[in-house]
C-alpha cells in the first residue's frame, strides 16, 4: 500500500520539484525508516517503520526512470534502461540469499543495518552525478491526487486481501469502488486543462 499507492503522485512531484531533489528526499526517508526499524522495540513500531520505508521507496523509485529518460539520448536510452532493469533483476536474486546470510549472522536487525551505508552512499552519489533537470509541472491537481489515492487503495486492498479470504462482500465492494474511482480519475485527467489545472497523468502519453 505504502509503495504502490502514491506512485502516480510522487512521480509528478519529481516533475514539479526536480527528480534529483525527490530522489534524495526518498533516500533520506527510506534510510531513516531503516534505522527506526533496526531499533524498533516492538512489532507495531517495526510495521510503522516498514510503512515509512515504503513511502520513501515510492518517492525515489519514479525519479530513477525519469532521470534516465531525460539524461540519456534516444540512441543510448535502451542500454541505460537495460542496465537499470538488470540491476533490479540481479538484486531480486541476490537479495534473499544475502538477507538470509545477514539474518543468520547478525539477526533480523542486521538486514536494516545494511540499508544505512547504501542509503548514505546513494544520497552522496546522487548529489555528485545526477544533474539538476528543468522542472515543467507548474501545478498538481489536488482532486486528481485524492481520487487516485482512494482508487488505488481500494484496488490494492481488494486484490491483496480478497483471494485469501474467499472474496467477502466488502472486498468486492472495494474492488468495484476502485474501478469506479479509477474511471473518475481518467475523466479528471481528460478535463484537467479545461478546469484550469494540469493532469496528473497526461492522457496523450497513451
Amino acid at each position: 500500500l505504502c509503495l504502490v499507492v502514491p506512485l502516480l503522485f510522487t512521480g509528478r512531484l519529481g516533475d514539479r520539484f526536480g527528480q534529483r531533489t525527490l530522489f534524495r528526499l526518498g533516500v533520506v526517508v527510506f534510510t531513516g525508516a531503516a534505522l527506526l526499524a533496526m531499533l524498533a522495540p516492538s512489532l507495531e513500531l517495526l510495521l510503522l517503520a516498514r510503512g515509512v520505508q515504503g513511502v520513501g521507496a515510492a518517492i525515489l523509485t519514479p525519479q530513477t526512470m525519469s532521470v534516465i529518460n531525460r539524461v540519456f539520448p534516444r540512441e543510448r536510452r535502451g542500454a541505460a534502461l537495460g542496465a537499470w532493469g538488470a540491476v533490479g533483476s540481479f538484486a531480486s536474486l541476490v537479495g534473499p540469499v544475502l538477507g538470509g546470510f545477514v539474518v543468520g549472522q547478525f539477526g533480523w536487525r542486521g538486514v536494516f543495518l545494511v540499508h544505512l551505508p547504501v542509503g548514505v552512499l546513494a544520497f552522496i552519489l546522487a548529489g555528485m552525478w545526477v544533474p539538476r533537470l528543468p522542472t515543467f509541472a507548474r501545478h498538481i491537481d489536488p482532486v486528481s491526487v485524492v481520487v487516485s489515492l482512494l482508487g488505488m487503495v481500494s484496488l490494492v486492498v481488494a486484490v491483496q486481501q480478497g483471494p485469501g479470504l474467499g472474496w467477502p462482500a466488502w472486498s468486492l465492494v472495494l474492488l468495484l469502488l476502485g474501478v469506479l474511482l479509477i474511471g473518475l480519475f481518467i475523466r479528471l485527467q481528460a478535463t484537467a486543462t479545461r478546469r484550469g489545472s494540469e493532469p496528473l497523468v497526461p492522457l496523450e502519453i497513451f
